[in-house]
């Protein structure tokens, strides 16, 4: 008899077989003994998880003569005696009234006309007829729609079963006629288990932690996992005397799977944690000496990564973990690459010394906390807007009889008023002293300039002017638009909080309006010269409403030139 793979020869016969997909198993069970099937079925997920063997054993369920013996314990119900002439020809694929089709080779509309007139006929001695379209996402536009009616209505004695990788391929007018079951990937444990029940089956002995392995290649995949494994067995038995029982080692697994040994990979992994590029570039050459696939080589450092991400993540170690994560998505780019680039082996030296490279995550905090530690320590803007600022080492408490710019203790009292509290007459004046507020006015314009544009054009034709209690100053506006456009919560909120950025007093704003600043502002005849208007506007005196004589004479144009070093021609 010829040599059949591990994969056929293993190949489930019962719903319990079916490695990881219990759920499928039971439901499409109970739908049986129910009486509750339906016409068609889509078995859809990753290959090598048993989508075709569940779709044979729930062939063999509807049309074993046993399954279907209702005289029998109800516990036997619908389970097949795989011993019957049916079971063992749709075991098989040989059976006249179970048709697989492979939908990557008939996927024409001629193909799905000839299925469609086959449905016609009654099955030869089953209870149904059933079709088993493997890979259906094949089938092109035209031969799904041919079999969109009879996938609709079929005759009561057909039964369709679909299975694909790709089931997003699939048209919605098909899935919507289909009761589907997503196969989910097999775990590693299941796996492992179902390994060593063939390694008993082939009487060979692996080596410990060596099944593990083959099922982590396999990638949820079973028969991905048995065909690695067949390969090992043929490997080992190659010099093993008759008569003894081979033993799969871990270093024929590798020698077959092109894997680099685990003491390269220690070396590589060395180098990288002692931030040492040069050694990284030395342990990558060794490792490429030896022939390394370089997919594959980047594959063994991703695993070892992950085992670092593991471990950091099971002992609660923030950095460590900040560190494996940045380097797992170096790697994780890298193997995209890998696919299209012309030159594989550039590409993984390049991962490997960025993340020799890295800077600790650790670093950037200490900094961080270095920066706050000192940020109370630092001085406020200095008086004059655009001066620059005095060096850390001469900043020194000043002479009491000097002003002082608001201290914490004192904008802690300011704050403390703000809230509704009482703080001392004296720290209130301290703190909202409107001198050193309209000192620094000319900066809070430059910096809603720079920052609130949609507010600096309100502000600038404005006129900064003392408040009637403790913590507020007055801004008088020469329009009613103006004055609504600032009234607007969200402005006067953005505009509060830029002069207690500038000032470090938490200021709140009032407003008023003074028609006479328009009339100061409006431009003059030629040859006539702008004068005020002879008295009005809240009983000030006319005198303090003169604007200047150009625009030279313009105080923020004057600031401006000073803190930009320009010349107003």
């Amino acid at each position: 008899m010829k040599y059949q793979v591990i994969a056929r020869r293993y190949r489930p016969r019962t719903f319990e077989d079916v490695v990881g997909q219990e759920s499928a198993g039971i439901t499409l069970r109970n739908a049986i003994v129910q009486s509750r099937l339906a016409h068609a079925y889509l078995f859809a997920g990753p290959r090598g998880v048993g989508k075709t063997s569940m779709a044979r054993i729930f062939a063999k369920a509807l049309n074993c003569p046993r399954a279907c013996d209702r005289s029998r314990p109800e516990a036997e119900w619908a389970l097949p005696c795989d011993e019957c002439e049916a079971c063992r020809a749709i075991h098989a694929g040989e059976d006249l009234d179970v048709l697989e089709i492979d939908g990557a080779s008939y996927r024409g509309i001629e193909d799905v006309r000839d299925i469609v007139e086959n449905v016609k006929f009654t099955p030869a001695r089953s209870p149904y007829k059933i079709f088993i379209i493997d890979e259906v996402h094949m089938l092109t536009r035209e031969a799904f729609n041919a079999l969109l009616k009879t996938l609709e209505e079929p005759p009561a004695h057909v039964k369709f079963v679909f299975a694909t990788t790709e089931a997003h391929k699939i048209p919605e007018t098909v899935l919507s006629r289909c009761q589907r079951f997503d196969f989910r990937p097999i775990g590693e444990a299941d796996i492992v288990r179902r390994l060593e029940q063939i390694c008993r089956g082939e009487a060979v002995e692996p080596e410990p932690g060596l099944l593990e392995k083959i099922a982590r290649y396999g990638r949820g995949g079973l028969r991905d996992a048995q065909t690695l494994l067949d390969q090992a067995i043929t490997f080992s038995q190659s010099d093993v005397a008759p008569g003894v029982r081979p033993i799969l080692r871990a270093g024929d697994l590798e020698r077959i799977t092109g894997r680099l040994p685990e003491a390269l990979i220690d070396l590589v992994a060395a180098a990288i944690e002692s931030r040492d590029p040069a050694a990284t570039l030395g342990s990558v050459g060794e490792c490429f000496k030896t022939g390394a696939d370089p997919a594959i080589f980047i594959d063994q450092v991703i695993e070892r990564m992950r085992d670092g991400l593991r471990a950091a993540a099971v002992d609660g170690q923030g950095d460590r973990l900040d560190v494996a994560v940045g380097r797992l998505q170096v790697l994780h780019e890298t193997a995209l690459k890998l696919r299209s680039s012309p030159h594989p082996r550039l590409a993984v030296e390049l991962a490997l010394v960025k993340l020799a490279r890295m800077e600790d995550p650790r670093a950037l905090g200490e900094a961080l906390a270095y920066l706050k530690s000192i940020e109370g320590k630092l001085p406020l803007r200095a008086a004059v807007p655009g001066a620059p600022a005095p060096p850390r080492a001469a900043v020194a408490p000043p002479a009491p009889s000097a002003p002082q710019p608001p201290g914490p203790s004192e904008l802690r009292s300011a704050s403390a008023h703000a809230a509704g509290s009482a703080p001392s007459p004296a720290a209130a004046a301290d703190a909202f002293d409107f001198a050193r507020l309209r000192a620094l006015w000319d900066q809070v314009v430059i910096e809603c300039r720079e920052r609130l544009p949609q507010i600096a054009a309100f502000l600038s034709k404005g006129r900064l002017r003392g408040g009637r209690e403790a913590g507020v100053f007055t801004l008088a506006v020469d329009s009613e638009f103006s004055l609504k456009q600032l009234r607007e919560p969200r402005r006067s909120r953005e505009l509060e909080a830029l002069v207690r950025e500038v000032t470090g007093v938490p200021w709140r704003m009032g407003l008023e309006l003074d028609l006479a600043l328009a009339e100061v502002r409006s431009p003059a005849p030629a040859g006539v010269e702008a004068r005020p208007p002879p008295g009005g506007g809240n009983g000030r005196p006319a005198a303090s409403r003169t604007a200047p004589a150009s625009l030279k004479d313009d105080p923020l144009v004057q600031k401006s030139a000073e803190i930009f070093r320009g010349k107003i021609l």
